[in-house]
């Protein structure tokens, strides 16, 4: 059986050599542009090309990111990008734009691609639309369950989890919060994290979207054995130090699963974990179901660190006592929290009693019965960097090592031979074969057997270390030990260039990506209502009369309601077409439903000629294998003709663009969808600005929307004067 890959991510070059070093079956990092950290240190393709080379030689894989949506312009570039990403000899890429994806499997088919959770594949039905575009690997939404997640693996499809990590509050790929409160796109790699700011309205949570952070470390074994063919850990802007800690963790307990079959996780294996990064404890997401408030971080956004004890008496500083119960040492970063939060570098610990010391420097007041957190674990810290501290590809006091098998033949009067073979994952044996010089006869008829021996094994600063050495001596012979190490050397040398040049391609890119004509879509107003309820409240014979003042008849205009509630909206729609949708993320109950209903609804759609409009890649074939007139929704982030062409080759029709060029103005548009319920129904950010969050008991998701976002009459004549085909109006009971 193929063993379980575990997959750890780097910002840089030192988190790179943190990960191999660390046990790291395979790396994901990402180049300057197109991905979705554009905040991290990321790599020059000099760089990377020395940062795939250095995993190869220790049988580690590097895939690239190139996971955010692309505009029309970007595609040529990010098409070279990758053709460069494929020479240089990458191991795959990860893709959210499944346009850019469409191109590579038709210019570079050869390249590996990968479906990033951005592009929201939550079921089985979702997987096999993706291996029917290409991609050998899809990256599930992080909200699935075990068994959700086991029907993915019985796909055949290699499928990938994160298991430890940050947890996005709203389904990847769904999220424009960031991009309408501060101006910077998720989609597009530039996340502010508004999901960590503070907001008014929840009750006593100052922080209510903000989730713990994900550990799976229970349950690696059950996802091996499930058929995972990787686990990720999140995290392209944590410190080298978290990815040594993480990634020596992670590393222990799959081996442990592999050669044991069980294992149980060490307390000081767990409070590592803790220490290095947490947020409130941490969280098995949606794993065993629905975690409830569990899941939730709401009074602290940022590392909490690990309770170590209370202030024993009021202090003015810089001097304080802490009662203990786990222990401080100078070196760590403590953080003292009341009313008042100060925080400061331990530089002085002196143990007064076996529960009671004395640190230094805080330069605040604090109270007695303050909580005390240790933010930075200095040892921690320490002990991480020593499994780093060379950062240089090239050369370094490297731990990982690849063994290899040597075999010698010794025979007078003839070259000495050495044969040094390495067996890599997929069972290509690299072998090298080095002459030496003429061999003498011993003089004192000692063989040189144990000298051969002795010398090989010195492979120190390469990335070998020899499993198993058998010499062949004829009679006995004599060789110098320099020439011994001379063909060691150029022995080993030789291996590490064939093997580096294995994964090299040639390759040139020809190719002009132009925008594909598309079809021309019918001039129509889409007017898009959450719910029955919505529709039920709102008048729609006065918004129909408005839009027929400032349009005329030039427009049709479409009522789009949930698949699950089309029979109760059929009403008197004042001339529009009632038409309905399935949300970008349906699953669920919901989707249970349509499931097990699929071939009557068709039949109620095709009789009704209505179409359906969808919003994940998953159930976009299913209905136009049964005849379906399939429409793209906003959910599936088409940026460009080509993803446009990609999700028509399924059977799209046509699309609605992604929600990345929608604008403030047609009403009040999804920021986030989720599968948390949350405890307030509205909240407020810094700038006072309020958004609802909508709960739907049918499909158990929150919709977050802005306030009270009206429409802009003005604004929507202008997209029809100039020429806008399909206008959708986001109807809320504030919307007009």
């Amino acid at each position: 059986m193929k063993k379980c890959e575990l997959l750890i991510p780097a910002g840089g070059k030192k988190q790179f050599v943190s990960a191999v070093e660390n046990g790291a079956d395979a790396v994901y990092v990402g180049g300057k542009n197109f991905n979705a950290r554009m905040n991290a240190e990321n790599f020059y393709i000099e760089e990377l090309e020395q940062a795939i080379d250095y995993g190869h030689l220790r049988n580690v894989k590097t895939y690239i990111t190139m996971n955010t949506l692309l505009e029309e312009h970007e595609l040529e570039p990010a098409l070279y990008q990758a053709a460069e990403y494929y020479k240089i000899g990458a191991d795959g890429v990860i893709i959210q734009d499944i346009g850019l994806g469409l191109l590579i499997k038709e210019n570079i088919p050869s390249l590996s691609i990968h479906l990033s959770t951005q592009a929201g594949v939550y079921d089985a039905r979702g997987v096999m639309a993706a291996a029917h575009l290409g991609y050998e690997r899809v990256v599930l939404a992080r909200e699935l369950s075990l068994e959700e997640i086991k029907k993915a693996v019985n796909t055949g499809i290699e499928i990938e989890v994160f298991v430890h990590g940050a947890l996005c509050m709203c389904y990847s790929g769904q999220c424009q919060l960031s991009r309408v409160i501060g101006g910077r796109s998720g989609n597009k790699g530039g996340c502010a994290q508004p999901c960590r700011l503070p907001y008014m309205g929840a009750a006593w949570e100052p922080y209510p979207l903000s989730p713990k952070d994900l550990c799976l470390l229970d349950e690696i074994g059950i996802l091996a054995d499930a058929g995972v063919s990787s686990l990720k850990v999140e995290g392209r802007m944590k410190s080298a130090e978290y990815v040594a800690v993480v990634t020596s963790i992670y590393r222990k307990y799959l081996d442990r699963w592999y050669d044991f079959g069980k294992y149980r996780v060490d307390e000081e294996d767990l409070t590592a974990l803790k220490q290095i990064f947490n947020r409130g404890g941490f969280t098995k997401g949606y794993f065993y179901g629905d975690p409830g408030q569990n899941l939730m971080s709401s009074d602290f956004s940022k590392n909490a660190g690990i309770f170590v004890g209370n202030v024993f008496k009021d202090s003015m500083g810089p001097l304080v006592d802490i009662k203990t119960e786990k222990e401080i040492l100078k070196g760590d970063y403590v953080e003292i929290r009341s009313s008042d939060v100060t925080s400061n570098l331990v530089t002085y610990a002196e143990k007064l009693t076996h529960n009671c010391i004395r640190i230094g420097d805080i330069k605040q007041k604090v109270r007695k019965g303050d909580k005390v957190y240790k933010l930075v674990s200095g040892s921690l810290m320490e002990d991480a960097r020593k499994t780093f501290e060379n950062i240089d590809f090239s050369q370094g006091k490297y731990l990982r090592k690849v063994p290899v098998d040597m075999e010698v033949s010794v025979v007078c009067g003839k070259p000495i031979a050495l044969k040094v073979s390495c067996c890599q994952e997929d069972d290509n044996i690299v072998t090298v074969k080095k002459e030496g010089a003429v061999l003498q006869s011993s003089k004192n008829n000692i063989s040189c057997k144990e000298s051969l021996m002795r010398q090989l094994t010195k492979t120190g600063g390469t990335p070998f270390v020899v499993s198993n050495i058998e010499v062949e001596e004829d009679t006995p012979c004599y060789i110098p030990v320099s020439s011994i190490n001379q063909l060691r050397r150029e022995a080993l040398s030789e291996l590490s260039d064939k093997i580096i040049a294995s994964y090299k391609r040639e390759y040139t890119l020809n190719t002009n990506i132009l925008p594909t004509a598309g079809e021309k879509e019918e001039k129509a107003i889409e007017l898009f209502f959450y719910s029955a309820d919505d529709l039920q409240k709102c008048n729609l014979h006065k918004l129909m009369r408005r839009i027929r003042e400032i349009l005329g008849d030039n427009y049709i205009v479409k009522v789009l309601v949930p698949l699950y509630q089309y029979k109760q909206c059929i009403r008197e729609l004042y001339g529009a077409k009632l038409v309905p949708y399935i949300l970008s993320m349906n699953k669920g109950s919901c989707d249970d439903w349509i499931e097990n209903n699929i071939s009557d609804i068709a039949e109620m759609l095709k009789n009704d000629n209505s179409g359906i409009y969808i919003g994940n890649i998953g159930w976009i074939e299913p209905f136009t294998a049964l005849g379906v007139k399939v429409y793209g929704d906003s959910g599936l982030n088409i940026s460009n003709s080509h993803s446009m062409r990609a999700y028509k080759k399924l059977g799209m029709i046509h699309g609605q663009n992604t929600l990345e060029k929608e604008e403030n103005g047609f009403g009040s548009f999804p920021l986030m969808i989720t599968e948390h319920k949350f405890k307030a129904d509205k909240i407020v950010d810094r700038k006072g600005e309020g958004y609802k969050l909508n709960f739907f008991d049918d499909i158990h998701k929150t919709i977050l929307l802005k306030n009270d976002d009206k429409i802009d009459w003005k604004q929507f004549k202008n997209a029809a004067d100039n020429g806008k085909e399909s206008i959708r109006i986001y109807v809320t009971d504030g919307s007009f």
